[in-house]
């Protein structure tokens, strides 16, 4: 059907091909079907030779071509040339179909038709025809200019459409991160909408209360179902939340199923929307963990208290007690009496144990509680290792043990308390001369770990450590008891303070053993930077 050629037309016809477009372009929110009905209603109105449809990308200001047909090269040139060149901006001032006269071969006329919705420029149709400019009159230009704005309305329907689809898309991602949020959440949550509808409740929140997320999901909830104790004081709650006073978390005992209470803090919060009252969130915490925690903090706390307060009360008398011992030796040695003086050098040795042991438990009591000074200089390592090996030989000769030393050359300086890192060290290789064999020997290394740390290790040819105690070394009053044994005089407390030390620097302690053929001790500390 050509309308130009056939001006005979009636006016039932002509409106029923503006139904058809309507009712065609409205159907679908596909952007290229849509251009497909226009493309197909433009053909029967004017029989063009070749057509193009440009959107515009405000964004970026350029045209993007959705579609094109018939095209050959030269034409291609043309459509390029009506673009660069004006024309295209000119049809877009005015609002209207422009005609141009640039004539190709057979193709006489040029039209270009801007797709416009409220003033906002979204596109151009160009199409390119074998006949004159008067073939084009008014009534068909009207024809093009309704056309193409029902297209323009189609487009712009399209974008909301997208928008629509996008922020949906985005909403539903949203919804199901803040539904994963909950689920995880350690805190039980129930949200009641403003008709006491429940809208959430989370796997927490259905196990501490043990409620059916079935029973009670989308429905009003049922407070008969609930101790009245309980409800009386979350109303209570509700109304001051109501109110706009803060809600502080409140202890509120539970009963469960089995007829035992359960402490919840509850905490519960307004929702809203613009400023309206859209429902309430309730926030159930289970207090037994936290109350258990509070108590092992004050019992470990108490521990420590006391501990300090027995260290500082034994050195008194033991101060003593190893003055006189150390007298009555000498005395025994005088009078040449053995059995005297193997008791005493029992005395003493024990003294020293004891010492040690009181020694130990104030500096891991002061470490815990940060009272631990800890001056930091730069200190070569190989110094350090130098004194700790110089100190321990006369114990690694007794047991004709060798000492091996392996420093890597030119180790940078590190940033350490001087005193504690000697302890770390006469430490660890008190421990390897102690647990190995007469004859064996202990290797003190020391090299660059990276840019920022020097690794050190002290390894023994001892009788090592079994697996399943590896763990435990490091643990406080802790042994392992087929390796660090009793008559050993092992407090059990060296290595954690090994542990502190080090990781009050920011370095790293472990261990690596192998039952039967000894074990090695490793850790870090920081280099100058």
């Amino acid at each position: 059907m050509d309308l130009v050629s056939d001006l005979k037309k009636s006016y039932d016809e002509i409106i029923s091909v503006f139904y058809d477009i309507t009712e065609d372009m409205t159907s679908t929110f596909n952007e290229k079907k849509v251009i497909d009905v226009a493309l197909k209603i433009l053909k029967k109105i004017v029989n063009y030779e070749a057509i193009s449809v440009l959107t515009y990308h405000k964004k970026n200001e350029m045209y993007i071509l959705k579609r094109e047909a018939n095209y050959n090269r030269e034409l291609k040139k043309m459509l390029n040339k009506m673009i660069t060149d004006g024309l295209v901006e000119w049809a877009i001032k005015t609002g209207k179909p422009f005609i141009t006269r640039e004539n190709l071969d057979e193709i006489k006329t040029n039209i270009i038709i801007p797709l416009m919705y409220k003033e906002e420029l979204l596109g151009v149709i160009i199409f390119h025809t074998k006949e004159d400019e008067n073939y084009f009159t008014q009534n068909v230009l009207k024809i093009l200019t309704i056309i193409s704005n029902q297209l323009s309305i189609n487009f712009e329907n399209i974008n909301l459409y997208n928008n629509l689809q996008k922020r949906n898309k985005k909403q539903e991602e949203l919804k199901n991160y803040m539904n994963n949020i909950i689920k995880s959440m350690t805190s039980g949550i129930i949200v009641l909408d403003k008709e006491n509808i429940v809208r959430v409740i989370n796997e927490r929140a259905e196990k501490l209360l043990q409620m059916k997320v079935e029973k009670y999901i989308h429905k009003k909830i049922n407070y008969s179902d609930f101790n009245q104790e309980f409800m009386k004081k979350i109303e209570k709650l509700h109304s001051r939340t109501l109110e706009g006073k803060i809600s502080k978390e409140k202890e509120i005992e539970y009963e469960l199923e089995d007829g035992t209470y359960l402490p919840l803090g509850v905490t519960t919060q307004l929702l809203k929307n613009k400023g309206k009252m859209q429902g309430m969130i309730y926030v159930f915490r289970d207090l037994r963990e936290s109350k258990e925690l509070e108590e092992l903090k004050r019992i470990d706390k108490l521990k420590d208290e006391f501990l300090s307060m027995v260290s500082h009360e034994l050195r008194t008398p033991l101060t003593s007690i190893k003055a006189y011992t150390e007298t009555l030796i000498f005395m025994a040695e005088e009078k040449e009496d053995e059995e005297e003086l193997d008791f005493l050098n029992i005395i003493n040795e024990e003294s020293d144990r004891l010492g040690r042991l009181i020694n130990d438990v104030l500096d891991l009591s002061k470490i815990e509680a940060g009272k631990m000074n800890f001056i930091i200089k730069e200190e070569k390592v190989e110094k350090l290792i130098k004194i700790a090996e110089r100190n321990m030989k006369g114990h690694a000769d007794k047991k004709n043990i060798k000492l091996i030393v392996d420093c890597e050359e030119n180790l940078p300086s590190v940033l350490v308390d001087k005193d504690r890192t000697m302890q770390v060290l006469s430490n660890l290789i008190n421990n390897a001369i102690k647990f190995t064999e007469e004859s064996g020997e202990v290797k003190i290394r020391a090299k660059k770990k990276d840019e920022n740390f020097i690794k050190l290790s002290i390894k023994d040819t001892g009788v090592g450590i079994e697996k399943e105690n590896l763990e435990m070394v490091f643990e406080k009053f802790k042994q392992a008891e087929n390796i660090l044994t009793r008559s050993e005089g092992g407090t059990g407390l060296g290595l954690p303070i090994c542990k502190n030390i080090i990781e009050y620097y920011g370095g790293e302690i472990w261990v690596e053993s192998e039952f039967g053929k000894g074990s090695e001790f490793f850790f870090t500390l920081p280099t100058k930077k």
